[in-house]
């Protein structure tokens, strides 16, 4: 199975990405089981800018594939000017990450401003890159609806959870199961799998290439009584 690496350190969002992608070959890790204790900024002006240069500095850091996810928010009841956009955690005046205690004290002041309830969309941009020069990208959207009553039940960094009631069953974010958030967003789920799926599926043409030149080599040092140092090397690489 090949390692591929989720640029988070959230448990929780790890755990829900395993089991999206549970059928494919891989075996997903997170940026704790890897070691790296760096953080790449997120100071892009959308989503998308935001997962690819996440997704970018943590493969240059880990050099396997790796893949990050960020999200722009939407809340149909803000005003324009108020829309979190890409800036969902950079709710302070200077732009810095606010807390998971200051994002929700906002949040819910702000809600209460406009009812205290409002529809809102989550677009979330997923850039995967396999290599320095093979980068891709995908978009999707998912409806929620805000509360300024808070639950009970906490997800750490993914405070908004406890605000957000869930289309399908009415209940809080945070107190779904993974498998009930898995049933839920559906087709986000599906969405998620099948850009993962193929996009793998280029990875498999990129190493079936490679193994055909590492035969050749192989071949060819074995016809000169000699073996192939790099060879070895590359081989070791793609059986990991």
């Amino acid at each position: 199975m090949k390692k591929i690496l989720f640029g988070t350190r959230n448990k929780t969002r790890l755990e829900y990405l395993q089991g999206i992608l549970q059928g494919l070959p891989i075996n997903l890790v997170s940026l704790r089981e890897l070691n790296i204790e760096s953080s790449i900024e997120e100071d892009g002006n959308s989503p998308i800018e935001n997962s690819k240069k996440k997704a970018l500095g943590y493969y240059d850091l880990a050099q396997i594939p790796t893949f990050s996810i960020d999200a722009g928010l939407y809340i149909d009841e803000f005003p324009e000017y108020k829309q979190p956009g890409a800036f969902v955690k950079r709710i302070n005046k200077n732009r810095k990450e606010a807390t998971d205690e200051e994002m929700l004290e906002y949040y819910i002041a702000e809600l209460k401003k406009y009812g205290g309830r409002s529809k809102g969309r989550w677009k979330n941009a997923l850039t995967f890159v396999l290599s320095n020069n093979k980068i891709y990208t995908t978009i999707f959207e998912r409806e929620t609806i805000f509360t300024s009553e808070k639950c009970k039940a906490w997800a750490t960094s993914e405070p908004l959870n406890s605000i957000q009631l869930d289309l399908a069953t009415g209940k809080y974010i945070a107190e779904l199961t993974v498998e009930e958030k898995k049933e839920s967003q559906k087709d986000l789920v599906n969405h998620i799998y099948e850009f993962m799926k193929n996009t793998l599926s280029m990875l498999r043409k990129v190493f079936s290439i490679n193994f055909y030149k590492i035969n050749l080599l192989h071949r060819i040092s074995l016809t000169r009584g000699q073996t192939s140092y790099n060879t070895v090397l590359s081989i070791s690489y793609l059986a990991n």
